[in-house]
């Protein structure tokens, strides 16, 4: 490639390409299947986290439509938000490559207001939910602050899981009805709902996430078939199939967890609360959200059980629950992750979010302005009630949206859920750039 050639290897390396002695090389083919348009793939390419990345991509993207990378390569701007996607991360590279015909962006990067999902098929709702996914990535990289965008990046992916869920409802009854394993009228009413925990419920997701949920059954009668449901569901997003499941379903939150039923009537969960629940079961509540299924059942659920966060009467029990908890984690962490965890770590996510859910367990009996789900607008709302010093609360955001922000990194490369920060130099440097650092 002439305009390869016409700049020495250090300029490469300025540019942020590694493996100097193939990239001459590569930019000449890509010239040879695209044509002069390929002389303009240095600019948008040296945008991106990885520039070595975003090149095989484009290399091998050439291989099979050269004429769409042509196109892609005309415009600049298009082409620096492919580079920065595809340098970024490796798995939307890959899906890119298995379905070529999600290579295609709107004109400007945009978060939707609302999302579809296909559910005519495991195939076509995991293709449809990457290439929602690839609009979130794309505008999350065009910020040129990522710790600011964390939060806006956060809620889109989880109202992206809200409609990923509804979707896998409808076609795990589709697969159901067509096995003949329910019956029609055993589905009208929907007989489930699906309430979100943790940070699906706080709206809060990472780019790869355990979805955590409880079910919940209209009544007695309808159990059996809403268990067959959220049991298909759970398959149908994440079972092995020719195209990679998305993330785990994770249901281990419900009464009694992994030796409980998985589903219960409203009645049922009530009764357990009222009774047997552990006091970090209420911790856990704090986050309690309606996201598919039945609404008026999962409206219902939220009314009848939140309130019993506030009603519960051994508050010293669940601090010292909680601080239990935080100390076996940290206990259990190996030793070699104890600096490099983001999450778990000390100082990290956890700790930002357990000081705010204790300081709201233990104030919000009487203040309801702290009834609120996600970790930045809890510590805002103790701050406002004077729980919390501003420069605290300055300081814990501040460092939360960071590590978020760098975890939010770390995860897209691969789309594997993961809290350590790389220890290898390539994939550091990579994270580092995708950072704007």
């Amino acid at each position: 490639m002439t305009r390869g050639r016409s700049n020495p290897l250090s300029e490469l390396a300025k540019l942020g390409f590694e493996n100097l002695s193939e990239t001459v090389s590569k930019l000449d083919r890509l010239v040879e299947l695209v044509g002069d348009w390929g002389h303009s793939a240095l600019t948008p390419l040296a945008s991106a986290a990885s520039p070595d990345k975003a090149l095989d991509f484009l290399l091998r993207m050439a291989e099979i439509q050269p004429k769409a990378v042509s196109k892609t390569l005309a415009d600049p701007s298009l082409a620096e938000r492919f580079c920065r996607i595809t340098g970024a991360s490796d798995a939307i590279a890959e899906h890119l490559l298995r379905h070529p015909q999600s290579f295609k962006l709107p004109k400007k990067p945009a978060l939707s207001k609302t999302y579809k999902v296909a559910s005519s098929s495991r195939t076509d709702l995991r293709v449809g939910y990457r290439e929602a996914l690839i609009g979130i990535v794309d505008w999350d990289l065009s910020q040129k602050d990522p710790t600011a965008a964390f939060r806006e990046v956060s809620v889109a992916l989880t109202d992206l899981t809200d409609t990923t869920l509804q979707s896998a409802i409808k076609a795990a009854i589709a697969e159901l009805l067509a096995e003949g394993r329910i019956k029609p009228e055993e589905v009208e009413p929907l007989p489930l709902a699906v309430i979100a925990m943790g940070k699906t419920g706080a709206r809060e997701l990472n780019y790869v996430s355990d979805v955590d949920v409880i079910y919940v059954a209209t009544s007695a009668d309808s159990v059996d078939a809403a268990t067959k449901i959220a049991t298909r569901m759970q398959q149908v997003i994440d079972a092995v199939e020719v195209e990679p499941g998305l993330w785990q379903v994770d249901p281990n939150l419900r009464p009694e967890g992994k030796s409980g039923a998985l589903v219960r009537t409203l009645e049922a969960h009530a009764a357990y609360y009222q009774k047997w629940a552990e006091p970090w079961e209420f911790q856990a509540l704090l986050k309690a959200r309606f996201a598919a299924g039945n609404a008026d059942l999962g409206r219902a659920y939220i009314a009848a059980i939140k309130p019993m966060i506030w009603e519960y009467q051994d508050r010293s029990a669940i601090v010292d629950s909680a601080r239990h908890l935080r100390k076996r984690v940290l206990e259990n962490i190996p030793a070699q992750e104890r600096a490099s965890n983001l999450k778990l770590g000390r100082g990290g996510l956890r700790d930002v979010e357990f000081t705010a859910q204790l300081l709201q367990l233990v104030h919000g009996v009487g203040d309801e302005s702290l009834h609120v789900m996600d970790t930045l607008t809890a510590l805002e709302a103790l701050s406002d009630a004077g729980l919390l010093a501003r420069t605290d609360k300055a300081k814990l955001a501040a460092h939360y949206r960071f590590l978020r922000s760098l975890e939010h990194r770390i995860q897209l490369q691969k789309l594997r859920r993961s809290h350590l920060i790389p220890s290898g130099e390539e994939e550091f440097r990579r994270v580092a750039r995708g950072l704007g650092l």
